[in-house]
């Protein structure tokens, strides 16, 4: 058989695992015995796992609201979503936390970007919990370094977005070899997340973050108001 022809295969028993429920993402962009199949159906391949989210951008007089929908055809959880949007000659960024998205289902962010008073051009970068990278399956040496991005302080139930600031934030090595965090952001008179030593989870009491190659997105529970909570976003230097 050619090459072509066990691509197409491969290419058809994937089709028929997903269509049967198996939708690792994760794991079917990092296996091995997919190697090939991901080298020499790009497009293919692409179509199928991409994971698609509608952004819809609702600019009013005085209220501007942002709405995700889930397009795929299961749930997503853990989802963090970055927008940027461009508006007189200024970028201006708000990163947004969703715990869970049913297939189809859509959730309501307002009071967003009340920087922009019309329309802009925008663009979004989507994490979530199907292509994490978890604990475990990285060596600290590969996420120590300094990061750079956005934080954005959001009311739990997304009823009322306020606002971002820049966020530096460095992983490093602690004392005891394990990963050490420490970081810095203005809100009000206090700055920076709780310093913290991860031990063999990233997921700490009001504290989540996942890393994504270069990327590092996390969640924070407000430690002055629990109805808030600040989602973040930093890309390494």
């Amino acid at each position: 058989m050619s090459m072509a022809g066990k691509l197409d295969d491969s290419m058809n028993y994937l089709q028929v695992a997903w269509d049967k429920g198996y939708k690792e993402i994760r794991h079917i962009n990092q296996d091995d015995d997919l190697h090939e199949l991901r080298k020499g159906k790009p497009y293919e391949f692409e179509k199928l796992t991409d994971i698609k989210l509608g952004v819809d951008l609702q600019f009013g007089n005085i209220w501007n609201d942002v709405v995700f929908k889930n397009k795929q055809d299961y749930d997503l959880d853990d989802v963090f979503v970055l927008v940027e949007v461009e508006h007189m000659l200024e970028t201006y960024a708000e990163v947004y936390f969703i715990h869970s998205l049913s297939s189809g289902g859509e959730i309501r962010f307002q009071g967003v970007f009340d920087k922009c008073s019309s329309r802009g051009k925008g663009k979004y970068s989507l994490f979530c919990a199907q292509e994490e990278c978890k604990y475990g399956d990285f060596e600290i040496k590969d996420v120590i370094g300094e990061y750079s991005g956005f934080i954005t302080r959001i009311k739990q139930d997304g009823s009322d977005v306020r606002e971002t600031n820049p966020i530096k934030i460095i992983f490093q090595v602690g004392e005891d070899g394990k990963l050490a965090c420490k970081s810095s952001f203005n809100h009000v008179n206090k700055k920076g997340l709780p310093d913290f030593v991860v031990g063999n989870t990233l997921r700490l009491d009001n504290l989540m973050i996942r890393f994504y190659g270069k990327e590092v997105v996390g969640l924070l529970v407000d430690p002055e108001d629990k109805d808030f909570f600040f989602g973040f976003w930093a890309k390494r230097k």
